[in-house]
């Protein structure tokens, strides 16, 4: 790890988020001379400083290019960040497609249910959009009935096409 890499984390943990999001920007460019690994991190830090600097869009931005790149270091972590930026920005249903049944099944746990139903209903989105009218069928009706998520879950089940 470089000094401007070390630096920029200490921002991160600081929770200097617009200075910690610059910083890890440059690291994450490559203009610092870090190895792929310590890109990669500084991407993932650059989007979680981005969420809680409140620059959602950018956020979605930066964690769908994580999701695109399934042997990204934190990947299976991109997964929550899209599901708790779902609400504020609807474009993270696109990053679903590179998640499946296995990928949420890492939130099914105690304290991470939320993540792991609102990740099976928006892998239904995705599908839903993409035409895949059964795998979003199977993905919505996974969502549990005690979900935050049950409701638009089955709603959209109802609008789906009927099975042929």
């Amino acid at each position: 790890m470089t000094e401007e890499s070390a630096q920029a984390k200490r921002l991160f943990d600081s929770e200097k988020w617009d200075d910690a999001a610059a910083a890890m920007q440059r690291v994450a460019n490559g203009d610092t001379g870090d190895d792929e690994g310590n890109k990669q991190l500084a991407a993932y830090h650059r989007a979680v400083a981005l969420h809680h600097g409140g620059h959602l869009d950018d956020a979605a931005a930066a964690f769908l290019a994580i999701a695109g790149r399934p042997a990204h270091l934190k990947h299976a972590e991109a997964l929550l960040w899209l599901v708790k930026l779902a609400e504020a920005a609807p474009v993270v249903v696109r990053g679903m497609a590179f998640y499946d049944l296995s990928s949420a099944s890492r939130f099914n746990g105690p304290g991470q249910l939320d993540v792991h139903e609102g990740a099976l209903f928006l892998m239904g989105r995705e599908r839903e959009e993409r035409g895949q009218t059964n795998d979003a069928r199977d993905f919505y009706g996974r969502v549990a009935t005690t979900s935050r998520w049950y409701a638009v879950a089955h709603d959209c089940l109802d609008h789906l096409a009927p099975l042929r």
